[in-house]
């Protein structure tokens, strides 16, 4: 006769140890797969459900959850980035006998295609003119001393840098450090012509090694150094087209600032006598100071983050963490600095290992689980909770997650943010269908079947999962 003892253990075993059956079904239907995934309660934290849930993934964008609520809770909702209008030398007989500066620090939204003040350089040339000054015998120089000189982080791909979506980072940005290249394409096989670049760089030299080709989409890869003029353009885009758009980074972000503003003096017949310059050290000349120039307030910054799943906001608002703390925004010192607040709060940072502020390298770590408790504790505890809720869209309805969960109960009830790259699909925030108040991350690492297959998959995971603890 067995032992019932033996029994005993072996049905606690299975209560305990073995996956239940949305659990088991999320990971058969992704075979071969790693898949991590937690839901908690969003007020006391209890676990609901939970499949290797203290192992580490990568995340790809669903970082920008930890990189927003950091900002948030270290820098405060309604803060402002500010780009200053200083002066060196002497204004006299309306002739400034000096350079005018533009001293940035970081913000991301100076000419964005998103949000912030689209006639800046207008108000910027109007402070000039207010200021007595018709003449500038100096230099016009883009200080971004600010950051680091860095650009591209050191943790990115060759393959991502110098896309559009990995631009450098830098104490000034301008346009999303965004440039667009059209192109007319003809048979296939042919070269491209290039007919536009915007914004118009004159320095910049561009290595067009592109191919027509019958495809309808883009397959166009930019390829360049920091702060580099020369960019190289590989790959293939359709034949047969008018116009085709690539979109590629901005070299010299600080450079180019400093080109349209003296532009924009010139075309309203202030005189500069010398030439655009950029600088990424911090100078000693004693400067005086003419406008301020400020961002829109942060809370509106990361819904473009959250939204968008908006790399470039990502990387400036993580850099700047470490300006406000330490003087000079730089990729160690952020990474250090949010691990620092986390641990501060009594989160467990062992699995945590951030290297940018997008989730655009493949290094970044950490747990399913201790994403669910900075989720919780924002929901719970922080002063902004209302601004990072607001931050996040709505399933079925926008930015990003606009099509998962579409035309089903959980439409309008979820909102999330999805993190994406090859061989990856993850989602991370929060349910309230009136019902269930819930927090979950789920993430699917290294799978080979089609997106939509594994997308679809982690829908029906959703449903059943709400449905099951009805």
């Amino acid at each position: 006769m067995v032992n019932m003892r033996y029994i005993l253990i072996f049905c606690f075993s299975l209560i305990f140890f073995l996956p239940s059956k949305g659990q088991a079904t999320l990971q058969q239907k992704l075979n071969g797969a790693m898949v991590s995934f937690a839901i908690n309660d969003a007020i006391t934290g209890e676990r609901i459900t939970h499949y290797q849930s203290e192992v580490a993934i990568t995340p790809a964008s669903i970082t920008k959850l930890i990189t927003t609520a950091s900002a948030l809770e270290i820098l405060g909702a309604d803060y402002r980035f500010r780009t200053y209008i200083e002066y060196d030398g002497t204004i006299q007989d309306s002739i400034l006998n000096g350079n005018l500066y533009i001293r940035g620090t970081g913000d991301p939204t100076l000419g964005s295609d998103f949000i912030g003040d689209r006639n800046f350089m207008q108000t910027w040339t109007e402070a000039v003119r207010r200021a007595g000054i018709a003449k500038v015998t100096g230099n016009i120089v883009a200080d971004a001393s600010a950051y680091d000189d860095e650009g591209f982080n050191p943790r990115w791909t060759w393959l991502d840098v110098a896309n559009y979506y990995a631009s450098g980072i830098y104490g000034i940005s301008i346009n999303d450090n965004t440039l667009y290249l059209s192109f007319q394409t003809d048979a296939v096989g042919t070269t491209p012509v290039l007919f536009k670049i915007k914004p118009e760089n004159p320095n910049l030299i561009i290595n067009n090694q592109l191919r027509a080709s019958k495809i309808d989409y883009d397959s166009a890869y930019i390829y360049g150094a920091p702060l580099c003029n020369t960019r190289i353009l590989r790959g293939a885009i359709p034949a047969y087209r008018k116009t085709f758009v690539v979109r590629g980074d901005i070299p010299n972000p600080p450079q180019l600032l400093a080109q349209q503003f003296k532009q924009a003096l010139e075309e309203n017949n202030i005189t500069v006598s010398g030439h655009e310059t950029a600088i990424f050290t911090v100078s000693t000349t004693s400067r005086k100071q003419l406008y301020i120039h400020t961002s829109p307030a942060l809370k509106e910054m990361i819904k473009i983050v959250n939204f968008q799943s908006n790399n470039h906001y990502a990387e400036h608002i993580f850099k700047h963490i470490a300006f406000v703390k330490t003087g000079v925004g730089t990729n160690d010192s952020a990474k250090r600095i949010i691990k620092s607040f986390w641990e501060q709060k009594g989160i467990d940072v062992s699995s945590f290992m951030q290297q940018d502020g997008s989730g655009l390298s493949r290094e970044n770590t950490f747990t399913v689980k201790f994403l669910n408790e900075i989720l919780l504790y924002m929901n719970t505890k922080s002063r902004y909770s209302e601004d990072f809720l607001a931050s996040l869209p709505q399933a079925g309805k926008d930015g990003t997650v606009r099509n998962i969960l579409k035309n089903t109960r959980l439409q309008g009830c979820v909102q999330l943010k999805s993190g994406s790259m090859s061989h990856i699909q993850c989602y991370s925030g929060y349910i309230n269908d009136g019902k269930h108040h819930y927090i979950f991350t789920v993430a699917v690492n290294n799978f080979s079947q089609p997106r939509s297959v594994v997308i679809k998959a982690i829908q029906q995971w959703l449903l059943d999962s709400v449905t099951t603890t009805e």
